[in-house]
């Protein structure tokens, strides 16, 4: 998977954020309480998920592909936000099953919109 920067640079990710990644996301400031919280509750479909940790979601995949790669604010200044490839990492990370359904959810409206 690929997320891409302002310039147009696509940069690798990888949904399959390990612990020693969140680890240490956490020892820099990087990832929030929240955003923890939200990959232990258990229950994915009742979490609606912030800006924030949308954010902290995608870099984390950034980083879990790139450990050396560039630190969260700068990464933030080059990234491009996309409110649907963003959510489809985040509820990649947190849960097959909430992608899932998230994925679903999506069709639904779409298909929704598009019949207007």
């Amino acid at each position: 998977m690929k997320a891409e920067l302002i310039t147009g640079e696509k940069v690798d990710i990888d949904v399959n954020v390990n612990a020693l990644t969140l680890y240490n996301l956490q020892n820099e400031g990087v990832i929030s309480a929240d955003f923890l919280r939200s990959l232990t509750t258990g229950k994915p479909n009742e979490v609606t998920p912030d800006v924030g940790a949308i954010l902290q979601a995608v870099y984390a995949a950034y980083r879990q592909k790139n450990p050396n790669g560039l630190k969260f604010e700068e990464f933030l200044k080059q990234y491009q936000f996309d409110m649907e490839t963003d959510l489809e990492i985040y509820f990649a990370i947190i849960s097959k099953k909430a992608r899932t359904a998230f994925q679903k959810g999506f069709q639904q409206v779409a298909g929704k919109s598009k019949k207007k």
